[in-house]
């Protein structure tokens, strides 16, 4: 007796991921296949590598957070803590890579058209005039994950160690300026 054995046609594994993977995905893809902005991110590697070594640094500092504010407060909390502690950090470094490399492709494209991808704040006034430093553009932020991973943590910094959690937000903060800055001179 003669059977039939059914082969299943291989489905192919479709894997749910957060908007934010897929956005970082895309614009790694765009990273890597659009001249324009490849050639921008070459001719800038010096500052590209100068701000992301900045940027592990402050990813780090979101994982020692909550480490410190947790295993500070007590026994029992500690191996949680040093548990969550890595993952908060590989997720505030992927939230802080995916807004800054978002940021420098928007300024990419506001050089190329000659403007400024949106109304500048007064802020963005004020710094452009007074300190020729030109933002060009708002980064594409995902609030949610910034604030849980990086806000959260970085707060929790400033509660357990004050003078280390205020270095990093000034860090943090002074990064972008600093790079507009140089990217401009």
């Amino acid at each position: 007796m003669a059977t039939k054995t059914r082969i299943k046609e291989r489905q192919p594994l479709v894997i749910p991921t957060p908007k934010i993977v897929e956005d970082a995905l895309a614009l790694a893809a765009r990273y890597r296949n659009v001249d324009a902005l490849r050639r921008h991110a070459v001719q800038r590697k010096p500052l590209l590598q100068g701000a992301s070594a900045v940027l592990v640094l402050l990813g780090l500092g979101c994982g020692a957070g909550v480490f410190v504010f947790f295993a500070g407060s007590g026994g029992w909390v500690a191996l949680p803590a040093m548990m969550l502690s890595p993952i908060v950090a590989l997720g505030a470094l992927f939230v802080l890579f995916y807004v800054f490399f978002s940021w420098v492709e928007a300024r990419a494209l506001a050089k190329a058209l000659g403007h400024r991808t949106g109304r500048a704040s007064a802020l963005e006034t004020w710094l452009r005039r007074k300190a020729r430093i030109d933002l060009l553009a708002r980064p594409a932020v995902p609030w949610l994950p910034a604030a849980a991973l990086v806000a959260l943590p970085l707060a929790l910094l400033v509660a357990a160690a004050p003078p280390g959690g205020i270095v990093m937000i000034l860090v943090a903060v002074a990064t972008p300026v600093v790079y507009a800055r140089l990217d401009a001179a």
